[in-house]
């Protein structure tokens, strides 16, 4: 398996290639998803959303990621497809932070699919991705579990969903 070897580098560039162009029209923002998390008013929601003015994933600042770790599940399909590579390639260039390690544990924490209940939500927000999305997002979670500490978050993600997404060698 190729991509158990890959640096730190290619991944970020596996990442950046198959998410390049994608946008966040008409999904859940970063400080939206804060709202959401503390049951704001539609108003509150409007205001937060507000906040979030880039327009490309690649421009989501990383204060936002360290202090928002927690928001990935608060996100709709959308909103998740477009703030994941934007959390995966801050996590692969700064999990090794003792602070920083948050932030890259809750982001592949976000990428394990439930084993029960909430299986249809995730799987909706699972097949916004398509397969080269889907094999970048398998190589990220393959590098954190051999060089994040992250062996059993990252083995459970694969194991339960994402493994199946091989590389096109494979």
């Amino acid at each position: 398996m190729q991509s158990a070897y890959d640096s730190r580098d290619a991944v970020i560039r596996a990442i950046e290639a198959a998410f390049d162009g994608v946008s966040r029209h008409g999904g859940v923002s970063l400080h939206e998803a804060d709202v959401i998390d503390n049951y704001g008013t539609p108003a509150e929601r409007e205001d937060a959303r507000a906040l979030d003015t880039e327009t490309r994933w690649q421009d989501v600042a990383a204060g936002d990621i360290r202090t928002y770790y927690w928001i990935l599940p608060f996100l709709d399909p959308i909103g998740y497809r477009y703030y994941l590579p934007a959390y995966m390639s801050w996590s692969l260039r700064n999990h090794a932070g003792p602070r920083d390690a948050t932030s890259a544990e809750f982001t592949v924490f976000s990428l394990v699919k439930s084993e029960a209940k909430r299986e249809e939500w995730e799987l909706d927000r699972f097949k916004m991705f398509n397969v080269q999305q889907a094999r970048a997002i398998r190589r990220f979670l393959e590098y954190m579990a051999e060089h994040a500490g992250l062996e059993k978050d990252a083995g459970e993600a694969l194991a339960r969903y994402w493994e199946k997404f091989g590389d096109a060698s494979e």
